[in-house]
């Protein structure tokens, strides 16, 4: 995802005045702002990559990327980051009170995406721009999906995780950093290849993206303060407001189909969806549109 870069980005970007900041872009408005809300909301649970249906969904409004398209996605992926809190309260109280080790595990984990924003920051920013490693990511995160039916021996709690495992499942996610592949569906599969069983493979995936999405909201308030004080505020409020309850709605779902061990239709939609957008780039280029 490309929330994961904002961290070391948001350290060398410029404060910009409100005016600024949407400047290159113009103002991101009340449907527009609702429309992308709702696919990050739906997209952040579901194992079909937020990232890069945000991408697609900046192309469609004919953007490029700027500091006020990345304020505006960090705003709407700490909109799921406040569902995400409401939906796993309970585990992360347990996890305050029980389980110490886990939270050394979480952080050994957040450190592989850390470590590729910091060090491949500019060749990776402007990936979201490139539909066709948008579109060739969707097709990779497919195949990886439809493969993840027959991975996993499910026979581990969280609390026999080892620090390999936790390191593993840091990796899938720092790979999620590309635009089109899927960070829950990434580091759910690695969880399942490590032996966690699925429910607790899902539970860990979650916990993992919390400190990401928060350390990455914590950097960007004051781009994102900005925006919301410019004209874009409607739609930057339409916005998180749309991710916040369809975030909700699809976390509860994607449980319910991790126990059943159906993420099979997420990696059809996906292959099929990068199939589309490689196929209308072929074409584009065939005819010269």
């Amino acid at each position: 995802m490309n929330l994961l870069l904002a961290i070391p980005l948001a350290a060398s970007v410029p404060v910009e005045s409100a005016a600024e900041v949407v400047e290159a872009a113009g103002n991101i408005g009340f449907w527009e702002g609702l429309f992308l809300g709702a696919i990050q909301g739906v997209t952040e649970f579901i194992p079909v990559s937020s990232s890069g249906h945000l991408a697609l969904g900046h192309m469609i409004w004919g953007r490029s990327s700027c500091d006020a398209e990345r304020a505006f996605d960090v705003a709407v992926h700490a909109a799921t980051l406040f569902a995400m809190v409401l939906y796993f309260r309970d585990d992360i109280v347990q996890l305050m009170k029980k389980r110490p080790r886990l939270i050394g595990l979480l952080i050994l984990g957040c450190v592989p995406a850390g470590l590729v924003g910091l060090f491949f920051k500019k060749n990776m920013e402007n990936l979201a721009t490139n539909a066709w490693v948008v579109g060739g990511a969707f097709m990779v995160n497919g195949v990886f999906l439809l493969a993840s039916r027959f991975f996993g021996i499910e026979t581990k709690r969280l609390e026999d995780l080892r620090p390999s495992d936790s390191l593993l499942v840091g990796l899938a996610q720092a790979v999620a950093i590309t635009p089109g592949i899927s960070r829950s569906g990434m580091t759910i599969t690695s969880s399942l290849i490590c032996g966690l069983r699925r429910s607790e493979a899902f539970v860990f995936s979650f916990l993992l993206g919390m400190p990401i999405i928060a350390a990455a909201t914590a950097y960007k308030l004051s781009s994102i303060g900005k925006l919301a004080v410019s004209d874009s505020w409607s739609g930057l409020a339409g916005g998180f407001v749309a991710a916040f309850f369809s975030g909700l709605v699809a976390v509860w779902i994607l449980a319910r189909l991790v126990r059943r061990r159906n993420l099979v239709p997420f990696g059809i939609y996906t292959l099929g969806l990068g199939l589309v957008v490689i196929g209308i780039k072929i074409a584009k280029a065939i005819w010269g549109g």
